[in-house]
């Protein structure tokens, strides 16, 4: 088995630039999914416990992403051992998840899972960088927040991104206290990130944002 490709970091204004105007599929991928979720019977969903949730949440976010991608130029969906990745133009995978309140998705980290946060190229994937979008909770369990993130490691992101169609103008700052990834006890470089969140305000669907 040959050693996988490390990428580069890509830089934020790169990447918004290759997703262009696909960007409002990402966005609504997740917000239609968390609607589809919220239309199960309430006695239904009261049973489901946060990890029965989440994959429930993914597995819809899988399907509208799909409907997206048939429908889109540009956009390939990919999986390898239950990890869908949407590749656009062949330069950036993007897996869908739910985030931690450090925007870092929630899961058990498989060596294929490192290996994507690691920006580690897998097997069969034409894409130069990769990306994660999801979704975070508030406290009550509703839906608080969407982003686009760029991992750098396990338990790091190189950059956060906030999409949201409300028009708020607000931005949290210093949100990216500097952290040092360990991986197996390996120290990784600290990479320097962002002051500031960067809110992309995603046009709804006659063009006004």
């Amino acid at each position: 088995m040959g050693l996988l490709e490390q990428k580069t970091l890509i830089e934020q204004d790169e990447a918004l630039k290759i997703i262009g105007g696909r960007l409002s599929g990402v966005y609504k991928s997740i917000t239609n999914a968390w609607e589809a979720y919220l239309s199960y019977p309430i006695d239904k969903r009261v049973i489901h416990s946060d990890s029965c949730k989440a994959h429930i949440i993914h597995c819809h976010m899988v399907h509208e992403a799909t409907k997206f991608v048939e429908q889109t130029e540009g956009i390939e969906v990919l999986e390898r051992k239950k990890l869908y990745m949407f590749v656009v133009d062949a330069k950036l995978a993007i897996r869908f998840k739910k985030f931690d309140e450090s925007y870092i998705s929630k899961n058990q980290p498989t060596k294929q899972v490192k290996d994507f946060r690691g920006q580690l190229q897998l097997a069969g994937i034409e894409a130069s960088h990769n990306l994660e979008a999801g979704y975070i909770l508030d406290q009550d369990g509703q839906l608080k927040a969407v982003h686009l993130v760029c991992p750098s490691g396990l338990k790091s992101n190189y950059w956060e991104v906030l999409l949201t169609q409300s028009g708020s103008e607000s931005i949290v700052s210093d949100l990216f206290a500097k952290k040092v990834d360990e991986e197996g006890g390996k120290k990784v470089n600290r990479i320097k990130r962002k002051k500031e969140a960067t809110i992309i305000q995603i046009a709804n669907e006659n063009g006004k944002a």
